[in-house]
């Protein structure tokens, strides 16, 4: 019997599997399946929290301020080198694949994740490094979106080794003491925190490599001419010059999002570069400590107090040499209540006030001890300066308002502004409209203070 030959062609026809045997590709399964997976990628687990330690420090750029006139051009910021943000890296990768995963992941965020169905966590956080600076870092930002639920900032409080901190960190945290008749302490060293918190949490700075003969000289800087020591951290003498981005503010117009709630998840005491939360107050005398030096007043000294005076409250005496996040939480509710006309020259921090006013609903806390609670509310009356509320803000027809200010004879500029921030926080949902009546009275109120001057 003749043999019969077979082809390669048929040969691999007949070791090919069955149709129903080959995987399905993501794109054939169920919706029911391709979406809980879709939801599994763009919900990842959040990045682990930074350890202050040598690695984390070679991954850091010095951030110059090129956003705010008020303080100096050296910030103590330093943030992560661009490019290695996690800012909807996982929607952004799937939504590039094909047009299908594109609709689907869209319709997920929409339908699922804006709608609080599913939670997606957005996480920033933020080292406040005692004697260093401010070194903000995104864990979590999810996908991207113009209105986020909950932004959670994670504040953590760090004792830094002082053999693992570069010497031009520090030189570039220590500035001149100064002291009232009562030795009150009147150095103010932590504007770059809440430049970080009002700014980074918000998307409101863009990026650009300083220039080299830009670049921060840190015998330039806040302090004098630092000794030749080598950084045991960097093996950079102090006055090299250190690698630097310029910082300039993103206008409010073109702000990327806005947040309903900033809540401010303040953390235990860390000591050292180990991670490890302490207890919760730890004795950390300035003045006994290795960045010391007479005359000057080292990054956080202002609200971390070790030094004592005369007049000096109660509850500020109890906590007399100790690092506490109980000091830190009483300095960040202090400084956001104490809103003031945001065009004010001298106020360090009414930029960053400003900005938390037109972009947040509210700011809450947590405490490690469980404590928590609200430092500005949802009603405008939180974010206008005490010198304007008594102004005619609450009117109904605020467009209205805002016209007939500008055509007036003398339009006062403060006014218009609160009255833009009205309508901005009524138009995001943050306040409710006032009835006709209360607006009438306001209204004729204002009328005959203006005919009485």
């Amino acid at each position: 019997m003749p043999s019969v030959t077979t082809s390669p062609k048929e040969t691999l026809v007949k070791t090919m599997p069955p149709a129903e045997a080959a995987p399905a590709s993501l794109l054939t399964l169920p919706w029911e399946i391709r979406s809980a997976i879709l939801l599994e990628v763009l919900t990842p687990q959040r990045r682990r929290e930074p350890a202050f330690d040598k690695k984390f420090m070679q991954q850091r750029v010095h951030l110059r301020n090129c956003f705010d006139e008020r303080n100096p051009k050296a910030t103590n910021i330093y943030i992560e080198k661009p490019g290695s943000w996690p800012l909807a890296q996982s929607a952004k990768a799937l939504q590039a694949t094909n047009r299908q995963l594109r609709d689907d992941v869209t319709l997920l965020i929409d339908k699922t994740l804006k709608t609080g169905k599913v939670k997606a966590p957005f996480v920033l956080d933020i080292m406040a490094v005692k004697d260093v600076g401010v070194f903000p870092t995104w864990l979590c930002f999810p996908y991207k979106t113009k209105r986020i639920l909950q932004l959670r900032v994670n504040v953590r409080i760090i004792r830094p080794d002082a053999k693992a901190s570069p010497l031009e960190w520090v030189e570039l945290a220590r500035f001149p003491e100064k002291r009232s008749g009562y030795n009150e302490l009147e150095t103010s060293t932590f504007w770059s925190f809440y430049a970080a918190l009002a700014l980074i949490s918000l998307s409101r700075l863009r990026y650009k490599p300083a220039a080299v003969d830009k670049t921060i000289s840190i015998n330039s800087a806040n302090t004098p001419t630092a000794e030749a020591k080598v950084s045991p951290a960097t093996g950079s003498k102090p006055g090299n010059r250190s690698s630097a981005m310029d910082a300039y503010l993103v206008p409010i117009e073109a702000t990327p999002y806005v947040v309903d709630q900033l809540l401010l998840n303040f953390k235990p005491v860390e000591d050292r570069s180990t991670a490890r939360p302490t207890v919760y107050g730890v004795y950390d005398n300035s003045r006994d400590g290795p960045f010391h030096k007479e005359g000057y007043v080292q990054f956080g000294r202002d609200v971390f107090y070790d030094i004592g005076y005369p007049a000096q409250p109660q509850m500020e005496r109890e906590a007399f040499g100790r690092v506490l996040g109980r000091q830190l939480l009483t300095h960040v509710r202090d400084s956001l209540r104490r809103i003031t006309d945001y065009r004010i020259v001298d106020d360090e921090l009414a930029l960053y006030q400003y900005a938390l006013a037109n972009s947040a609903g509210e700011v809450t806390y947590s405490m490690p001890d469980g404590d928590d609670g609200c430092f500005m509310s949802k009603n405008t009356d939180s974010w206008i300066s005490e010198f304007e509320h008594d102004v005619d803000w609450r009117t109904i027809n605020i467009t209205k308002a805002i016209a007939e200010e500008k055509a007036s004879k003398y339009p006062s500029q403060g006014y218009i502004d609160v009255l833009q921030l009205a309508k901005r926080r009524r138009a995001l949902g943050w306040q409710a409209q006032f009835d006709e009546e209360q607006g009438k009275a306001t209204r004729v109120r204002r009328q005959t203070n203006k005919q009485q001057l």
